[in-house]
């Protein structure tokens, strides 16, 4: 795999990379994902498609064009194939382009036209080059798991000749690439990784205090020992450093994002509230971090406040604090004032602070368990508040 100059290099080979994207459109005909991802026949499109794949180009088009007319997008695409290819006709980048765009507009898009009408505005192809447009059609692609939209995307952020370069989206594009499967996109992520990505959003040393998963999720019945394991773990985050419990990156690689709140939620779990014992603001952005050792994911972290993470785990969140945290202090001191033995107050969640939780929990009636959630703060404060008047 090439070095950091070696990526500079190829990704600067701008007629190299063309050449390798225009056949993209046929490989991925030929190859059959395309249909795979378009269940429903229309007329017509069956037998063009058959009739491509045969290389009899004349009943292709003569059974696509049909189709096209009554609004079939996937013939438009394949006919939009056919013209840019010369394939039974000569080649017509302009055509080409007209079929793509209707194919790429809503509904119905198709994202592999929208893929292949950005290759032409960034070539300048059949169309006036227009890299802003290109950029937006490969977005689009790559929201709909087109990995070939997504390389592109790293590439152009990440030679920023047509672009302003921006290291972080392009180590972002070529992981999410990579992922998709995109074994060029996986090489250039383990290049650009030895300049970009050594540094995390967000730094420090945090501990799971909580796990919280929706109501229709039996979590702890399901994994009670593996979550109470979990509950005082340590991360902790910094240049080049990576550490959970007892696991540790060598050379880890953070590939930063921000993204709405409600992503981070639904990308999570599945549902946004009530997830949480706190009610997070799914209405701002919020910084992200996926930890990469290897070329493999080994955390996926999003920032609420200064004072909390949560990590997608087990169906749900895990929910960390600072080391030490106040949080975890309020409890401790409550925990003693109401008899239980936490340990020193110093916010730091370890077995005899877990321990008092638990105990704690087991006295209230309440699931017992050791996490230090807001839900158990305010049966805490309800508790001191009793004792104070003598109610309880």
């Amino acid at each position: 795999m090439p070095g950091v100059s070696g990526l500079t290099s190829s990704l600067r080979d701008r007629n190299a990379c063309r050449r390798y994207l225009r056949g993209a459109a046929l490989a991925v005909v030929a190859a059959g994902a395309w249909l795979s991802v378009h269940a429903e026949s229309r007329a017509g499109f069956l037998e063009g498609y058959q009739a491509f794949q045969a290389e009899d180009y004349e009943t292709a088009l003569a059974e696509l064009e049909p189709a096209a007319e009554a609004g079939d997008k996937r013939a438009l695409f394949l006919l939009g194939v056919m013209h840019r290819q010369g394939l039974g006709m000569e080649p017509d980048l302009e055509q080409a382009a007209a079929l793509w765009t209707e194919a790429a507009e809503p509904p119905g898009a198709d994202a592999f036209a929208q893929f292949n009408l950005g290759v032409l505005y960034e070539a300048g192809d059949g169309v006036e080059q227009d890299v802003d447009r290109a950029i937006a059609l490969y977005r689009q692609a790559a929201d709909r798991g087109i990995a070939q939209a997504m390389l592109n995307l790293g590439v152009l952020y990440a030679q920023g000749t047509s672009v302003d370069a921006d290291q972080e989206q392009a180590l972002r594009w070529f992981y999410e690439a990579s992922l998709a499967g995109n074994e060029t996109a996986a090489g250039y992520l383990d290049s650009l990784s030895r300049t970009a990505g050594q540094e995390p959003p967000f730094t420090g040393s945090w501990q799971v205090v909580d796990f919280a998963s929706s109501p229709d999720r039996l979590a702890w019945t399901r994994y009670g020992d593996q979550l109470e394991a979990l509950l005082g773990a340590r991360l902790r985050l910094g240049r080049n450093a990576f550490r959970l419990g007892r696991g540790v990156c060598g050379r880890p690689v953070f590939v930063a994002g921000t993204a709405p709140g409600d992503m981070i939620f639904h990308a999570s779990s599945g549902a946004v509230s009530p997830l949480l014992s706190f009610e997070p603001d799914v209405s701002t952005d919020v910084s992200y971090v996926d930890v990469v050792c290897g070329g493999t994911r080994q955390a996926s972290l999003a920032r609420l406040s200064e004072t909390r993470l949560i990590a997608a785990y087990a169906g749900g969140y895990a929910v960390l604090a600072p080391t030490p945290s106040d949080l975890v202090a309020r409890a401790q001191q409550g925990l003693t004032d109401l008899g239980f033995d936490p340990g020193p107050v110093d916010g730091v969640y370890g077995p005899r602070t877990a321990a008092a939780v638990r105990a704690f929990r087991e006295a209230v009636g309440i699931r017992s368990n050791g996490a230090i959630s807001e839900g158990l703060m305010r049966v805490l404060d309800n508790a001191l508040a009793m004792t104070a008047t003598g109610a309880g």
